[in-house]
């Protein structure tokens, strides 16, 4: 008899429990759904963005000067004239905040 009573006991509690977490499940799945109904993703330019594509042009567009001079480098490189200075890339390393 005991037995019996205890083992009902323990079924009522867990039907219980099961109903509460379905409940929970729902308004969790609900919540999330209206959530995700009301965003949005938008995007706002401000003026800055006309500065910010001036300066991006800019810094694409090359440099007629710089352009020789990487040339004159590259060429240096490629037949072996190009000499390192030691002692100033000790100096620029030694003074450098790394």
């Amino acid at each position: 008899m005991r037995v019996g009573s205890y083992g009902s006991a323990a079924t009522e509690a867990s039907e219980q429990a099961s109903n509460t977490s379905t409940a929970n499940s729902t308004s969790l799945s609900s919540t999330l759904k209206a959530q995700n109904t009301n965003t949005e993703d938008t995007t706002t330019l401000s003026s800055a963005s006309a500065t910010v594509q001036s300066l991006t042009q800019t810094a694409l567009t090359a440099d007629p000067a710089r352009a020789q001079k990487v040339a004159n480098l590259t060429q240096a490189v490629s037949s072996g004239q190009y000499k390192l200075d030691a002692d100033k890339i000790a100096e620029s390393l030694a003074s450098a905040d790394i």
